[in-house]
């Protein structure tokens, strides 16, 4: 039988609250953000996250800034997307990132493409987006008002990382914005390869997302108005510690029950590409105030099979976290089911989900100049 990890930490609400704080402010130190394309050496702090952006021309020193059409854009559009950085010339143009950990550590990095008809040609580009000389993905469009994000968690073997946009023929690469967030050694540690993001949801809200400063690493948790479900809501609005993962209180604070109490809880999606190997990650927190009499139990099954050897029963005050300590085998169809079980008078319930793909980069960069060429 197949063992999955199970991370659960708990500590004292005063004591977890003024972590977070303190988290907050000093992660924003092992931040980069790059808003491409604005002035040279200039800077700004987003008024909606707090977060310090700076030029990206301490990064590059190729390419044309450009900025999005005043009558393309809307009241609510982010300020790191006005602008951007565009490639009409050379093949492969690459910035150049140092984080002060250097190399050997665990970075999330994201990439954010708005095209909004910057260039007034209606023609959406399509161009692929390289970490050194290994290829992390391509960048399409299915309309103008798209907004791509592209995220990986990357351990890099130099002490520099070159994010690359390289022009395929199908239209001229840019790009908006560029992050990078250090994460502890205790936080995604599988050493499979990098983990290029394929969904992170929060079960629970219907429209929005959060990020930083809700989640000190920044990550981009994206509501989901999930099909027969209903929603279960914590009113007492309770801090507490999120364990090694350090989830947002408002993401564990929503959860999703299935909307016929006796059912099951079914969670399902297909990969983009059929051999994708996935890592999967399951949050779940108790959100309702059980009386003596109630309980809630289920197990968990993955395309059928029981995919963890234990009966889940979430905390009220802690995190639980179920993850894959393995790359989930190739499937054209994944099917995550959460079952009740028969003594259990309540139904299952889920907060959060990560699915993450492997990307096995086989040359590792060993200079730090390698990856730019």
């Amino acid at each position: 039988m197949r063992l999955f990890k199970c991370s659960v930490f708990s500590s004292l609400v005063y004591f977890a609250h003024v972590l977070l704080i303190v988290h907050s402010q000093e992660y924003q130190s092992d931040f980069i953000n790059i808003d491409c394309g604005i002035p040279a050496d200039s800077n700004y702090t987003d008024s909606y996250t707090g977060l310090h952006y700076v030029s990206d021309s301490g990064f590059i020193d190729a390419g044309e800034s450009k900025t999005i059409p005043p009558a393309y854009r809307s009241s609510s559009l982010q300020q790191q997307l006005v602008t951007l950085r565009s490639f009409p010339q050379g093949t492969r143009n690459c910035y150049t990132l140092k984080p002060v950990q250097g190399r050997g550590n665990r970075y999330f990095i994201r990439a954010w493409f708005y095209y909004r008809n910057y260039d007034l040609k209606d023609r959406l580009p399509q161009f692929d987006l390289y970490l050194g000389v290994e290829k992390w993905d391509t960048i399409y469009f299915n309309q103008t008002t798209t907004r791509v994000q592209k995220e990986i968690i990357h351990v890099p073997t130099s002490d520099y990382i070159h994010v690359c946009l390289v022009n395929t023929g199908l239209g001229t690469p840019f790009i908006s914005a560029l992050d990078l967030r250090y994460f502890n050694r205790s936080m995604y540690t599988h050493d499979f390869g990098s983990l290029k993001l394929f969904t992170r949801v929060n079960f629970g809200e219907s429209f929005g997302y959060y990020r930083y400063k809700d989640d000190i690493y920044d990550r981009y948790w994206r509501s989901s108005d999930y099909f027969n479900s209903s929603l279960l809501y914590n009113s007492e609005n309770v801090t507490r510690y999120f364990g090694v993962y350090n989830l947002p209180a408002v993401v564990m604070e929503t959860a999703i029950a299935p909307e016929n109490t006796s059912n099951p809880l079914k969670l399902e999606w297909e990969p983009t590409n059929k051999s994708d190997q996935f890592l999967i990650y399951l949050h779940f927190a108790e959100v309702q105030k059980l009386q003596t009499n109630q309980s809630r139990e289920f197990n968990i099954y993955l395309n059928g099979n029981l995919w963890y050897d234990e009966t889940i029963t979430p905390y009220d005050v802690i995190t639980l976290t179920v993850e894959s300590v393995a790359p989930e085998k190739p499937e054209s169809k994944y099917e995550i089911v959460l079952q009740k079980t028969n003594t259990s008078t309540l139904p299952p319930i889920i907060n959060a989900l990560e699915l993450y793909t492997v990307r096995k980069f086989r040359q590792p960069q060993t200079d730090d100049q390698d990856g730019k060429h």
